[in-house]
């Protein structure tokens, strides 16, 4: 019989900053092997994208979701918080560019690159908010207030989820290469401080 993992909520959030770089690190790394697997189009129609496109695009945006999520561990400004915990001494440009990523998360999360629609019910939502709408709406789960904004059979929603996917997907990818490059020159401290003691 296999006894059910309870979660406690101390088993959500990483206990080290540098254990929350190798939650990341790893989630990249599967994140790299599927997208090898099942890779997102150069480019597409925005008028006539095939299902399979369509969802290769959902496929991504399912598991790039996390790293906009504030409530998520891996959302990317916490990831960021963490590489300038673990920083030794001031590596140069490490300041700047964790300035420029987290302006560039900022920016993609709370204004999605500019473009807005306008809602039903009055406001106006991001391509961020979208996304998350159609996903929460009844791709993942059955939210049926979230459903009803969406258009998920659209051919310029299939696009706009393609887009969304490969700059998330640059974004995240961007900060993993800066980790990886930052760690392999001993820029950022990863051994974990209550092992040495």
């Amino acid at each position: 019989m296999v006894k059910a993992h309870i979660e406690r909520p101390s088993d959500r959030v990483p206990p080290t900053p540098a254990d929350r770089i190798r939650l990341f690190l790893a989630s990249v790394d599967q994140y790299e092997a599927m997208s090898n697997a099942f890779p997102l189009p150069h480019k597409i129609s925005y008028m006539n994208s095939e299902p399979s496109v369509r969802w290769t695009a959902i496929f991504h945006a399912m598991l790039l979701r996390k790293y906009l999520m504030r409530s998520d561990e891996l959302y990317l400004r916490k990831v960021a918080d963490a590489v300038e915990a673990c920083a030794i001494g001031a590596p140069l440009g490490l300041d700047v560019m964790l300035l420029n990523f987290r302006d560039d998360v900022d920016y993609f999360r709370d204004v999605g690159g500019g473009w807005r629609q306008q809602l039903p019910e009055g406001g106006q939502a991001t391509v961020s908010d979208m996304i998350l709408e159609d996903l929460y709406g009844g791709l993942m789960h059955g939210d049926y207030g979230r459903w009803q904004r969406t258009h998920p059979d659209s051919s310029m929603a299939s696009a706009i989820m393609w887009e969304w996917s490969c700059d998330v997907s640059r974004l995240v990818v961007f900060l993993r290469d800066q980790l990886r490059g930052r760690i392999d020159r001993s820029e950022i401290e990863m051994s974990d401080p209550e092992a040495a003691v």
